[in-house]
């Protein structure tokens, strides 16, 4: 079996979203040792080609597609993805390829290579995971940002058709499309896919945790980028009047002026230690009562199930992905309504400190193998 892999982002030493390329890529190789995995990925940084499909199995090849320089994320990803889908054409007039698979970006609403592409009679298509589908009340947006809902709407107005015209489009070619948690799910249901799995992109290497520190109570940890939808601004403000809880954020774009700012007008307790090693962040996870992420719209957080993986809690809200990677360690908070939100998380905070779940083993790169393998071998085909 040929299997040719589209992974925009496919690297094990950086975050989440190049974590899940590497972890999709070797859990084909691990479930597939057979098969031949050629893996078009963006530029590869301090390593050579060889070395990353060394690093990913011994059965994977990896070719660098460029990108450009541009501001947009999404337009980096739009110019690859054009420059990607054009070196696979090439590819498949030369090499018959079983089954192609769009791996990252793990978004459910953007343009992917089956957009671009005619499908030949032998392949079979896969999609995913993938995820984006969630959406707050504008009140619950407003109260987590600390801002206006402007920009949430705009995200709402602007995803949500595009999303519709995507899937509706991609239905009629994909066999298999695997959704990131139940509410992408639902969205890939109605768009006519014929066959829909949920499971997501994570993979813990539970071997590198640490173990759980003895005493954490009263010591809460944000881990994640400093972007105000993952509800970081709303956390600071909530504990202002609480000398009994303090706060550590550790992540890029957290130690700001505007968050230093905003935690010296609320009287919080917080520790700024900015963005940290992937093994110091685990370490800081340890000793914390609970990790504290109330992201409007995370796929999957990475986190959350690394923070599990340690038996450490996580208060999450009912929204997107992290509840269920959290699992047992996750304290749920609904999220509407709104005007009585900041109490519900102060109370799952309290709660946080009698709750000692076991240490998660839920995503092991075992169980994205043995998840991956049937979607590959039967195509999607019920």
């Amino acid at each position: 079996m040929r299997v040719l892999i589209f992974a925009y982002a496919c690297n094990p030493d950086e975050g989440s979203e190049p974590g899940a390329g590497a972890a999709i890529v070797k859990a084909v190789s691990r479930a597939f040792p057979g098969a031949a995995l050629t893996v078009l990925t963006r530029t590869l940084g301090s390593r050579t080609a060889a070395e990353l499909a060394s690093e990913l199995g011994a059965n994977v090849e990896v070719i660098e597609v460029r990108t450009r320089p541009i501001r947009s994320t999404y337009g980096r990803y739009l110019f690859w993805l054009i420059a990607a889908t054009r070196r696979a054409r090439i590819m498949r007039s030369q090499t018959r390829y079983d089954v192609i698979h769009q791996a990252t970006y793990a978004s459910d609403w953007f343009v992917t290579p089956f957009h671009l592409m005619r499908k030949l009679p032998h392949e079979r298509w896969v999609w995913g995971p993938a995820g984006g589908a969630s959406y707050a009340t504008s009140a619950v947006t407003r109260l987590v940002t600390q801002t206006s809902a402007v920009r949430e709407v705009v995200r709402t107005v602007a995803t949500r058709p595009f999303r519709a015209v995507t899937q509706r489009t991609a239905a009629k070619s994909v066999d298999a499309v695997i959704a990131m948690n139940e509410g992408s799910a639902r969205g890939f249901r109605s768009a006519g896919f014929r066959r829909v799995e949920v499971f997501a992109n994570t993979v813990i290497d539970y071997s590198l945790l640490p173990e759980r520190a003895a005493s954490t109570r009263g010591r809460l940890v944000y881990a994640g980028r400093g972007v105000n939808w993952k509800g970081l601004p709303f956390l600071i403000s909530l504990l202002g009047g609480r000398p009994d809880l303090h706060l550590v954020i550790a992540g890029p774009e957290t130690d700001t002026p505007y968050y230093r700012k905003l935690a010296q007008r609320s009287g919080a307790s917080v520790e700024f230690v900015g963005a940290l090693t992937r093994s110091e962040t685990m370490e800081l996870l340890a000793g914390a009562q609970a990790l504290i992420f109330l992201s409007l719209h995370d796929s999957a957080g990475w986190t959350a199930a690394e923070a599990a993986g340690i038996g450490t809690p996580v208060v999450c809200l009912d929204l997107g992905g992290v509840s269920a990677m959290a699992g047992d360690a996750g304290i749920v908070v609904a999220s509407a309504p709104a005007k009585t939100l900041a109490e519900r998380v102060l109370v799952a905070i309290e709660s946080s400190a009698r709750h000692s779940p076991s240490p998660s083993r839920a995503w092991s790169l075992e169980r994205l193998s043995a998840r991956l393998a049937p979607v590959y071998s039967d195509g999607g085909r019920q």
